[in-house]
């Protein structure tokens, strides 16, 4: 059935990324799995035990998205970022966070390094990686992003940041460039409070005439990297934006939204009884 023909509920729950606590999936997630409701799973370090494990997890998850109406398969996604956003277990590889490999500067061993890791997610079951991070590092303060970012350069993160993505979606795993354009400008930690950023929407778009931020995200130089990547938001939106009252990837970097492998499946996070997750996106 296409989509344009899925009753609304179906529709809505098709948009929806589930969390949950433990390691295995509750009984009322699958339920929901199993009508369709749910569009995609998101995965944290309190779901993860082992590689084994997590492929059963990923297992019951897939098989239940099998019996829905629409039996198309499920985004299973991860923050696996290398450093210290990493949510897989110990017995998977452990990579170095995105500054060591910005101070190296060398996309080709980005790229190896990023299709081995997506060779352990595919054969575990998860089919999106929540990386890279595209911020560049402009404000040193900005401690959530910190030696998440490859550098404060433009160039270097426009470089590495499209190995990345191609080493990720060589192996079989969606790439979700992050975060919002200039959260590398920001200060404090979005996850504790609202910060914001001194930015225009001209250095946001990167304005000819603009300050080192002027490409606080280098969407454009990333984007030829692959058809498949996934813009991920957060709630750190600048001043210059907020009158829109409503965003759009095309407001922020003179483009239109990007198109993923599953266009109906993409960002809001639902979990049944259950306090928001700690950890950083």
């Amino acid at each position: 059935m296409p989509y344009s023909e899925w009753a609304p509920e179906d529709r809505a729950g098709a948009h929806i990324m589930a969390g949950f606590e433990g390691n295995s999936p509750p009984p009322p997630l699958l339920d929901r799995i199993r009508e369709g409701r749910v569009g995609g799973v998101v995965l944290f370090t309190r779901n993860i035990e082992s590689s084994g494990q997590t492929l059963e997890l990923t297992h019951s998850l897939q098989c239940a998205a099998a019996e829905s109406p629409h039996a198309g398969p499920l985004l299973i996604a991860i923050d696996q970022e290398g450093g210290r956003v990493s949510r897989l277990s110990e017995d998977f590889t452990r990579f170095p966070a995105a500054r060591v490999f910005g101070r190296i500067g060398d996309p080709e061993l980005v790229s190896r390094c990023a299709r081995a890791c997506a060779a352990e997610l595919r054969a575990s079951g998860i089919n999106a990686n929540f990386a890279p991070v595209l911020d560049i590092l402009t404000n040193p303060d900005c401690e959530v992003i910190g030696d998440r970012a490859y550098g404060d350069d433009a160039e270097l993160v426009s470089a590495m940041g499209a190995a990345a993505i191609q080493g990720l979606q060589a192996g079989g795993v969606a790439a979700w460039a992050k975060h919002f354009p200039g959260i590398g400008d920001m200060a404090p930690d979005p996850h504790e409070t609202l910060p914001s950023s001194g930015l225009s929407l001209g250095a946001l778009r990167g304005g000819a005439n603009s300050s080192p931020s002027a490409r606080p995200w280098t969407l454009e130089r990333a984007w030829p990297a692959s058809w498949r990547l996934m813009p991920s938001t957060s709630k750190s939106i600048p001043p210059a934006l907020r009158a829109n009252r409503r965003v759009s990837w095309k407001d922020c970097c003179g483009t239109n939204s990007a198109t993923a492998e599953w266009p109906s499946r993409t960002t809001s996070t639902w979990a049944p009884s259950m306090s928001p997750p700690r950890g950083r996106f």
